[in-house]
């Protein structure tokens, strides 16, 4: 990429001799480093990305790596790598580092991926040739592109990767200027500005229009610059073979300006057709990267230009990816490896081929980065030969925590040496982290785990947190422990636009891990305790306000209805005298009736605690509930309902009912056997459509005219429409479609209800 992680899915879809050339170009950004991190969510987990780390990229080249990942971008692991074995960056080597950090933004990062035309050299790039191009007036052509003649294959390079790179606008700036300077407005340089529209007229869309060949009285001058722009139109059309020739002609002519860096664009051509061009014969292809890596090297050793020669070996070692990968790969890893870093570490590090690491007879030979990386992501006896003996340091600690289980021998001696670590160690956080997940002890796990969520001294970030919240959980013994550990935020850097307010309503206070936990592995009471306990994080009180009370009416809880009587007020405030009836109610199937009527009219009183990321403003239950119910969407094609099965587990309704889980560790026997009892009768309960439409129409049959049917009966409607049902349900829907109509026509809920299909 261009220092984005678009550029990474680029290049993996592509084959690695068109990278050759492309992936080069990020030079573009290793001058300046304009733009910002911003790490992008893609596939990332909203609370604990496992592509890369909170921390920028500062903090984290200075140790401060928190928990590692081994899903980490290889970017983020070998600057840990480095950390762990004692070993430190310069700042320059940060700044060589920085425009490949995966999360780097330098504006190119679009919403369909990649785009290259907002980098902000290729716009300043333009702006000058622009610029440039002002000063000449009464030329034969327009600036504009060329657009005669066959489209090519190269056309898909519109949206993907340049075919003119930046330095072709802003080299033909400056050789404007200078011409302009040496001979002023003349006719030759005004026919020098049309072959450049011409040549610019081939980066995007490929054009059978070319400059003419000089005549054989123009300048001198003329005469060498034409050959060069012909012969870069003819590379920029994809007609790579005059293009080598013609370069090389322009080599040979000493007296020629472009003589020096003609060669250079010979190899670049020869590497675009090796790489993009109708080459379907592997050994001539094998033979053209070759061809271009002699020409490069020989370039390399006679330029003088230092930006020039660092682009001709990134072009150099990409050819060596695609021709000898393994002996590329060591030679990369030997720069590595080293204590004095090369100045192109960025873009060794960006082609270090990971998946290479894992290659036993390479790795047995140098238990450096590449084996400790294939060891931490894949496992050591996975990836190293048995006789192989890791060093004796953090990072290699790390990875035999990373790969140990409970049941392991040796635990209880890599627990001894985790617990050694100080606490100033890079390692620190993540042996830690280890110990929590390795000790059976839930007792001395809580511990380490507070202990370490407490210490301010370490700067763990959002994510870290999460990460540890998330492997203490087993390990929670109390109601409390579990509402406090249960808990995540989103990490802070994916919302920097958002206040911390919008935040906390917008987003679910618990993750799908603990979205499971609380919906499938708790019984009414302990969620209760959670709801309950003004300990418990505000968000999540909210959250299960509506679950609780939703359970307690399908279990007949009666007496947690009641506890919740003063909570659900205050969160539905115009519903208080609705609520208070319920409660007042002194026959159990007067409260149930009530209570479904209720229900009905509230879809966001679900019967599972949800992950949806809600986009409203509306931030009670009495709007939010799945998102299909959301009055955002009240047309047809949006229907759903309050749930399909409690517990979560079916999306329809004949799905077959899930198998029970294993009972919660930190429940007692009785709530064991209390957990089990209730989760039998909620899995055997149907869909909420069909469950609460039986009951509102229970009680609309004994309470015909009751002026708190009319909303209750129009929202069974909507939902019988689709979403989760079964063969029952639109027949239900029928039913509340006319006792509607029949006792309440003129009601606002039959006015917006005119059909029941």
């Amino acid at each position: 990429m261009v220092a984005n992680k678009y550029w990474q899915s680029i290049c993996r879809a592509l084959t690695i001799g068109f990278i050759g050339f492309f992936c080069a170009l990020n030079a573009w950004g290793a001058e300046g480093n304009t733009g910002k991190r911003n790490c992008d969510l893609g596939s990332n987990n909203l609370f604990i990305p496992h592509q890369w780390p909170e921390q920028d990229l500062d903090l984290f080249a200075e140790g401060k790596i928190g928990i590692l990942s081994p899903q980490y971008d290889h970017f983020y692991l070998y600057i840990a790598y480095r950390s762990l074995v004692g070993k430190t960056f310069r700042q320059s080597e940060i700044e060589s580092l920085r425009p490949f950090d995966p999360c780097w933004d330098d504006e190119t990062r679009g919403y369909f991926g990649y785009e290259w035309r907002n980098a902000p050299k290729m716009v300043a790039a333009w702006r000058s040739w622009g610029s440039a191009r002002k000063l000449i007036t009464d030329t034969s052509s327009k600036y504009q592109k060329a657009t005669t003649g066959q489209r090519s294959a190269l056309d898909y390079l519109d949206y993907n990767i340049p075919n003119c790179n930046p330095d072709a606008f802003s080299t033909a700036a400056s050789t404007l200027q200078q011409r302009l300077v040496a001979y002023g407005n003349d006719i030759w340089v005004k026919q020098w500005v049309d072959g450049q529209d011409l040549v610019f007229g081939q980066c995007e869309t490929k054009s059978d229009v070319f400059p003419n060949e000089a005549q054989r009285l123009a300048p001198s001058w003329f005469q060498k610059d034409r050959a060069y722009q012909i012969a870069a139109a003819k590379f920029y059309a994809g007609d790579y073979q005059d293009s080598v020739a013609r370069f090389d002609a322009i080599a040979k002519d000493t007296e020629s300006p472009w003589s020096d860096i003609a060669p250079y664009i010979a190899a670049r051509a020869l590497l675009r057709q090796a790489s993009v061009g109708n080459v379907t014969n592997a050994v001539t292809q094998i033979q053209m990267f070759e061809d271009a890596q002699s020409r490069l090297i020989e370039f390399i050793k006679r330029a003088s230009d230092v930006s020039t020669r660092r682009d001709g070996e990134r072009l150099l070692q990409r050819i060596g990816l695609r021709i000898d990968p393994y002996g590329t790969r060591n030679a990369i890893e030997e720069r590595l490896n080293s204590d004095i870093l090369s100045t192109n570490l960025g873009q060794d590090v960006r082609d270090f081929d990971a998946s290479l690491a894992y290659e036993p007879d390479v790795l047995a030979t140098n238990p450096g980065f590449g084996a400790w990386l294939g060891a931490i992501r894949r496992g050591i006896t996975n990836v190293l030969p048995p006789d192989f003996i890791p060093p004796m340091d953090d990072a290699w600690l790390v990875a035999r925590l990373q790969n140990a289980d409970t049941s392991d021998n040796n635990v209880t001696k890599l627990l001894r040496e985790a617990a050694q670590i100080p606490r100033t160690a890079p390692a620190y956080p993540t042996a830690r982290y280890h110990m929590i997940r390795l000790i059976s002890n839930h007792s001395e796990a809580m511990k380490i785990a507070s202990e370490l969520l407490a210490d301010s001294t370490i700067n763990l970030t959002q994510q870290d947190k999460n990460r540890i919240a998330k492997i203490a959980l087993p390990h929670a013994k109390s109601p409390l422990e579990l509402a406090k550990l249960i808990h995540v935020k989103p990490v802070s850097s994916q919302f920097s636009d958002f206040s911390h307010n919008e935040i906390e309503e917008s987003l679910p206070p618990v993750d799908q891990d603990g979205a499971k936990i609380l919906n499938e592995l708790m019984p009414l009471d302990t969620l209760y305790s959670v709801q309950h306990n003004p300990s418990s994080p505000q968000s999540l009180r909210k959250a299960l306000l509506g679950v609780v009370w939703t359970r307690a009416l399908v279990l007949k809880r009666w007496d947690i209805l009641k506890k919740l009587e003063f909570d659900l007020m205050q969160a539905l405030p115009k519903a208080r005298t609705e609520i208070q009836l319920i409660a007042s109610a002194n026959q159990p199937a007067e409260k149930f009736g009530l209570g479904a009527v209720f229900l009905a009219k509230f879809p966001g009183l679900l019967g599972n605690i949800s992950t949806q990321i809600y986009g409203t403003q509306e931030k009670d239950i009495s709007e939010l509930a799945l998102p299909n119910m959301h009055r955002r969407h009240p047309v047809d094609w949006d229907r759903d309902n309050w749930w399909c099965s409690i517990p979560e587990g079916r999306y329809w309704s004949n799905d077959p009912i899930p198998a029970a889980p294993q009972a919660h560790p930190m429940l007692s026997v009785k709530e064991a056997k209390q957990w089990k009892q209730e989760m039998r009768t909620l899995a055997e309960i149907p869909n909420a459509t069909d469950y609460l439409g039986s009951a509102v129409l229970e009680w609309a049959t004994a309470h015909p005219k009751d002026n708190r049917l009319p909303e209750a009966l129009r929202m069974i409607v909507r939902s019988a429409r689709g979403g989760c049902i079964s063969a029952t349900t639109q027949g239900l829907g029928r039913r509340a479609f006319r006792h509607l109509h029949r006792h309440f026509p003129q009601s606002d809920a039959a006015r917006t209800t005119r059909t029941h299909s």
